[in-house]
């Protein structure tokens, strides 16, 4: 039996046939997560593993870490510069992604709006509570919460997920940005 919800105004015969096909074809899962690198510290794993089985999974990211700390002491002149870490995250998360054996994207970021934007994100990491950037006007963790919600919803629809997998209410790690996207 599929665990597969129905779509608002399926039919019986629909959702019967649904289910059959899902049981013969690969599922398919959508993580979200805040920043680069979070796919692979909390759910790496298990991402990896489903792609192996022939699974296709699909990893959002929210934001690219603009705030993050720096650890490897060759990249320490990337921290606080928004942008350009912003640009080696995305990297990051491009080669992270390809190794894991999932595709990824960003959210609220398409061809064209990264395009017409110029921008590597649509919101910019929030960073921790008291800063300034967590009052940056493009911060994810002030964005009205209707704003990534349709974003997300956007993915859900065209991907049409069996499991979406993230983490608790209050974020992995406790930053603006992992506790605004369980929202």
């Amino acid at each position: 039996m599929s665990t597969r919800r129905p779509v608002f105004g399926d039919t019986r015969e629909q959702r019967a046939a649904q289910d059959q096909q899902l049981e013969h074809r690969p599922l398919r899962l959508l993580a979200v997560h805040a920043h680069p690198d979070d796919e692979t510290l909390w759910h790496g794993i298990a991402l990896a593993h489903h792609a192996a089985l022939g699974d296709d999974v699909h990893v959002v990211t929210c934001t690219l870490g603009e705030e993050g700390e720096v650890i490897p002491a060759e990249l320490a002149h990337l921290e606080g510069q928004g942008e350009a870490l912003a640009r080696h995250r995305r990297e990051e998360l491009r080669r992270a992604t390809a190794t894991l054996g999932v595709r990824s994207s960003i959210l609220g970021v398409g061809p064209a709006a990264a395009s017409a934007t110029g921008r590597l994100s649509r919101w910019r990491d929030s960073g921790m509570a008291g800063t300034s950037a967590a009052e940056h006007p493009d911060a994810f963790a002030g964005a009205p919460l209707a704003e990534p919600a349709a974003a997300l919803a956007e993915v859900i629809l065209a991907e049409r997920p069996d499991a979406v997998v993230t983490y608790e209410d209050q974020g992995a790690t406790g930053t603006r940005t992992t506790s605004a996207r369980t929202r």
